[in-house]
């Protein structure tokens, strides 16, 4: 094959063509030259079948074709291909409005109608996460206000940002206790919500979790930028040691398509959680191998408030939840100082040798803290990427990629390995001097899985 494809479709009918069956084909070989062109990224999407346009499952099929590809059929990218795969992933915008609405056009054109959300979950169309990242849209609804002459339905301002909030920080299902809350407001149940979900949920909420939720659902959680945009985002106010519905939000759910298009979210994310958060679940919805980003991982581990990344700075023990997650960058940028290009590596699938942030000896209380794990039940959970990266322009575009490489891999608890706590001497080229950090060697409870292990070492 010599033509560029431009559709992950017309790939596949190409493809196809060597396919067909006759007497005596075997098999067929198929040698496709990939050329300097944007969307070499259609190539593992069309060979996976995966058109969610998320980066990290382009890059493991790119990375680990040969071994997620199924059946009797067996991939091969030369490292050339691969580098100019990569740099397609990395540098092309999957949240910009003209990949989304060819992806729109499409689905509508399939369902015959203006799609829901869930249509898109049925037919396995782009992520709809890719619009609700996408700067100038935010939600559903904002692309279909701007961009479907068929749509009619006006919201006020503050309706619209209500319908962000959600779109944004609940509808990609990673824990169910917020839309077990939405649900509850959704269908008249006003007041007595901890109470209430727990009856829904089936669970027993912790001291932590309430306090959590009380200030996720009063806004009283995200702190930085964000926390100005949706300042007027209030879903629920405290009542004594219960949580009722706002006054606002209370009025606001009296308008029916503004109640519509929040009922949708709601059992959009209820489905996303059904399908990708369901299995190999560690604890407080942290779910083997799924992707987290920071926000995700102090929501979920029920921090008071959310925390910046620059504050975290590759790890953040939390004393009031006793939980201290770990993230890591695998492979350091070159162009980063020396002082935190911290050398974690995994021993094999179970071991990891991890290194503490700078100007910090056996005595540091957070050390000290690591070292008696087993004695004062800190949960140590490891979040790894391949790489963390700068975000990339697309070349032809003016929007920029807000998603690229920011998510992790969640790879379970991780336990301290006795007596492996050391000194180390890091060189601080800003000062020309030595500063010191801690090694330690920390076991994962599982080891990790073959594939993921595979992408994440290996360059």
């Amino acid at each position: 094959m010599l033509r560029p494809t431009q559709s992950p479709i017309v790939f596949i009918q190409q493809l196809g063509r060597g396919l067909r069956k006759i007497p005596s084909k075997e098999y067929v070989v198929i040698l496709d030259f990939i050329g300097n062109y944007a969307n070499n990224f259609m190539i593992p999407m069309a060979l996976s079948g995966d058109r969610s346009y998320k980066r990290e499952n382009l890059r493991r099929f790119t990375h680990e074709g040969e071994k997620l590809l199924p059946g009797a059929s067996t991939i091969h990218f030369d490292e050339i291909a691969k580098k100019k795969i990569f740099e397609s992933i990395d540098t092309t915008n999957f949240t910009k409005i003209k990949l989304i609405k060819e992806n729109y056009k499409e689905l509508k054109q399939k369902v015959g109608h203006i799609p829901s959300l869930n249509d898109y979950l049925r037919y396995g169309q782009m992520d709809v996460q890719c619009m609700f990242s996408n700067k100038s849209l935010g939600s559903y609804y904002t692309f279909l206000k701007k961009y479907e002459s068929e749509y009619k339905i006006k919201l006020t301002d503050l309706e619209e940002d209500f319908v962000k909030f959600i779109s944004q920080r609940f509808a990609n299902g990673k824990r169910k206790t917020e839309l077990y809350a939405l649900q509850l407001l959704l269908n008249d149940t006003f007041d007595n919500l901890f109470t209430n979900i727990e009856k829904a949920a089936e669970l027993k909420l912790s001291q932590q979790q309430r306090l959590n939720l009380s200030n996720i659902l009063t806004n009283n959680f995200i702190t930085g930028s964000a926390a100005n945009s949706f300042k007027d985002v209030v879903f629920a106010k405290k009542e004594g040691q219960e949580l009722s519905i706002s006054d606002t939000f209370k009025v606001l759910l009296q308008k029916t398509d503004f109640k519509k298009i929040i009922e949708e979210i709601v059992n959009y994310a209820f489905k996303v959680n059904f399908l990708e958060y369901t299995q190999d679940e560690v604890h407080d919805g942290l779910c083997l191998y799924k992707m987290y980003s920071y926000d995700d991982v102090c929501r979920l581990l029920n921090w008071e408030t959310n925390i910046v990344p620059l504050n975290i700075g590759g790890y953040k023990l939390d004393k009031n939840t006793n939980t201290l997650p770990i993230f890591i960058n695998y492979h350091k940028s070159d162009n980063i100082s020396s002082t935190i290009k911290y050398e974690d590596k995994f021993l094999n699938k179970k071991t990891l040798s991890w290194i503490t942030k700078s100007k910090r000896t056996l005595s540091s209380p957070e050390v000290q803290f690591i070292k008696d794990e087993k004695n004062n039940g800190l949960c140590i959970d490891i979040f790894v990427r391949k790489e963390s990266g700068a975000l990339k322009t697309d070349v032809n575009s003016k929007e920029k990629s807000t998603d690229a490489f920011k998510e992790f891999y969640y790879l379970g608890k991780a336990h301290y390995n006795d007596n492996s706590a050391q000194e180390i001497h890091m060189k601080d080229d800003k000062n020309n001097t030595n500063v010191t950090a801690v090694q330690v060697k920390l076991t994962l409870e599982q080891p990790v899985r073959e594939d993921i292990y595979d992408y994440l070492v290996n360059k």
